[in-house]
């Protein structure tokens, strides 16, 4: 019986250094999941925050653009605008020299301003 109970408690003591040894692999491997766990609940954090950002400048830069499109409407706009007055101050302009070429025509043409050769 003695080599029974040798052989039983041997074997007996197998199975508790292999309980042991799993009991420490898990315990290892829940402290290296658990790390990777706060890795990733970090590496989402971060994500989120640039996320967050981009978001950010991405609306700054739809206003940016709708301030932009603005002043290129409104100085579009005030090309017209002065293009329409330049053509109005031309045509103008054009009568007065038309008028101050008929003026002098006029004023050629009176008898005191013949010349006697």
């Amino acid at each position: 019986m003695s080599t029974e109970k040798n052989g039983f408690l041997t074997e007996k003591k197998r199975f508790l250094e292999d309980i042991l040894s799993l009991n420490s692999s898990n315990m290892e491997m829940r402290e290296v999941f658990e790390a990777r766990e706060n890795m990733l609940q970090m590496q989402i954090l971060e994500l989120q925050t640039l996320l967050r950002d981009e978001a950010n400048s991405k609306n700054l830069l739809l206003q940016q653009n709708e301030n932009l499109d603005r002043l290129v409407k409104s100085i579009e706009e005030e090309k017209k605008t002065d293009d329409i007055n330049l053509e109005v101050t031309a045509k103008e302009w054009k009568l007065q020299i038309g008028q101050v070429a008929a003026l002098v025509k006029a004023h050629e043409r009176k008898p005191w301003n013949v010349r006697k050769g």
